[in-house]
């Protein structure tokens, strides 16, 4: 079987973190022995056709010179850099019709289309039209986001799924909103994103420093000043507690001089962004992961952070309410709630034992949730197959 595998964001080399799960999907199918064709867009220094772990990267150039085609990439993704440098929208034109015409070249004798996120959908729509391939459409959770806010998104993302001949969520929050669009809930399925368990971990017993970690880029959307907030005034009285964030992002220039003017200084650590094979030694160091996001599908860094026996303080969302157990695995607060957040770090910083049993109890969680991404590659492929067989029957 061969799949066009179309998407916004892709890995720019290895480690690289943009789209790191789509390139994980990606490899875990052709260990199935799948023909994985993937569009993407180009970055200034990228090259327009590479093999990456078995599968065959095709980048289409949307604008020159090369340097200016940075519309797609970089903490945050697309709606990030078109926040912080609206000028990029007059680039959307080319980038769709570029996105389109490598499609459809790729695309050719393809038994299907996958398309990551909503907005990849509008080119799946268009293939479907001129060649008459049926596509299978992931959602993730900003797109829907965006389609939730406004009438003209919410119009397109109707006619983007009405299209599909398949939906798949990554949660059970957002299934529910894609049947409320009238879509069948017979084509429309959860899978979840895989995750490498990374083993138990032990701490030395005389060490009482307590280590908070954020993974994720600074934009406001995951919602970080209300963690140095929060962190600010649980470290008034109690100093045996650092945070690192690993991230970049438009918000990283205020977030320091917040820290700085809080006198966080010697507490708070900017690690920068980093590799996505450091990530879980950074994971390993640590005590406790804070996700205070506004909104979010289910994030990857909680599942690693589980992964790696760390108990999580987060959002209270609905779709990390299906891989967090509140007071078991971890601690949920709503999102944007200083207060709440600062008991959460303060319940956590003072009571290790509690820490490490969280982190226990999340880890196994995990390990009975069984989301390898050779899992997942299963789910998809009897997705693919059960595309392919309605396809073949509705043509003849």
């Amino acid at each position: 079987m061969k799949v066009c595998m179309i998407t916004t964001s892709f890995p720019l080399f290895s480690g690289d973190y943009s789209g790191l799960f789509v390139f994980r999907l990606c490899s875990a199918l052709v260990s199935l022995n799948l023909k994985i064709d993937v569009v993407a867009p180009a970055h200034k220094n990228t090259l327009a056709f590479e093999m990456m772990d078995g599968c065959r990267v095709n980048r289409f150039q949307y604008f020159s010179p090369k340097k200016l085609q940075v519309l797609a990439y970089g903490p945050g993704g697309i709606p990030a850099n078109l926040k912080c440098r609206p000028w990029l929208a007059c680039l959307l034109p080319f980038f769709v019709g570029m996105f389109a015409i490598k499609a459809l070249h790729v695309s050719k004798e393809a038994d299907l289309i996958h398309a990551q996120w909503l907005y990849s959908g509008i080119i799946a729509r268009i293939l479907k039209k001129i060649r008459g391939i049926p596509y299978v459409i992931t959602l993730r959770g900003s797109d829907v986001l965006i389609a939730r806010k406004a009438k003209h998104p919410a119009r397109l993302a109707a006619w983007v799924l009405k299209g599909a001949s398949a939906v798949t969520t990554v949660n059970q929050e957002m299934k529910d909103w894609v049947t409320a669009q009238g879509i069948s809930s017979e084509i429309v399925s959860v899978i979840r994103n895989g995750v490498a368990l990374q083993g138990l971990r032990k701490k030395k017993a005389d060490d009482a420093i307590c280590r908070f970690i954020f993974v994720g880029s600074l934009v406001p959307g995951k919602g970080v000043h209300y963690l140095v907030r929060a962190f600010a005034s649980v470290y008034a009285f109690e100093k045996n507690i650092r945070l690192f964030i690993v991230g970049d992002g438009v918000e990283a220039e205020d977030l320091k001089a917040e820290v700085r003017k809080n006198g966080l200084s010697d507490a708070v650590v900017f690690s920068g962004i980093k590799g996505s094979d450091e990530i879980p030694g950074f994971m390993r160091q640590a005590d406790c992961l804070v996700l205070p996001s506004l909104s979010e599908g289910i994030p990857n860094v909680i599942l690693e952070a589980m992964a790696c026996a760390l108990p999580v303080i987060a959002s209270d969302l609905p779709g990390i309410r299906e891989v967090v157990k509140d007071k078991e695995t971890g601690l949920l607060v709503a999102a944007r709630d200083v207060e709440g957040l600062a008991k959460n770090l303060c319940t956590l910083a003072q009571n290790p034992e509690q820490r490490e049993k969280m982190g226990v109890a999340a880890y196994r969680h995990l390990s009975e949730m069984n989301l390898s991404w050779e899992k997942t590659a299963k789910q998809y492929l009897e997705v693919y197959e059960t595309v392919c067989a309605v396809s073949q029957v509705s043509s003849i």
